[in-house]
């Protein structure tokens, strides 16, 4: 259901689903990247950045992890093609 409100746009929404998921699971291995993401992109805090990308990392395993800490960090000295 976050998804979906995410990729209509309704991300304060999403936001709120994803901290009703982790209420009940606080590591639960698509909710805490998601929202730590959508925290980061709305408000950009770098707090949020940071807890996903020692989350990603320490989580080598969690693929929506890996996904949105690429997203998240910024290319250094060269751009992908």
């Amino acid at each position: 259901m976050a998804d979906l409100l995410v990729n209509t746009g309704r991300v304060k929404e999403a936001l709120e689903v994803y901290a009703d998921i982790l209420e009940r699971d606080p590591t639960q291995e698509t909710a805490q990247p998601s929202y730590y993401f959508l925290r980061f992109a709305e408000a950009g805090d770098d707090e949020w950045r940071d807890r996903l990308l020692d989350l990603a990392e320490g989580q080598p395993e969690n693929e929506r992890a890996q996904r949105l800490a690429q997203q998240a960090t910024p290319f250094l000295g060269y751009l992908p093609d």
